[in-house]
């Protein structure tokens, strides 16, 4: 969900991106953070909640992570070696 947060521009807060994925027309965006069942979007708090136990310099490591990963895959089925 962070994900999201970080890259769709038109999401300003925890709660829009809440509201957001609980509208029927992005189930793209549940599938893709593994919550395809509209009842089952963690709220606005859960999301705030994990940013304050988890220390910025992890957070973004973790993020960074998984933005690298995603680009290795991306590159791995367009047929592009790492180097």
């Amino acid at each position: 969900m962070h994900y999201l947060y970080f890259t769709r521009p038109e999401i300003s807060s925890f709660r829009e991106l809440e509201s957001q994925l609980k509208e029927p027309k992005n189930q793209a965006w549940r599938n893709f953070i593994g919550v395809p069942n509209i009842e089952k979007v963690p709220t606005h708090s859960s999301l705030s909640n994990f940013r304050a136990k988890v220390s910025s310099e992890l957070f973004y490591a973790i993020l960074f992570d998984l933005i690298a990963q995603a680009l290795q895959l991306k590159n791995s089925k367009r047929g592009v070696c790492p180097k």
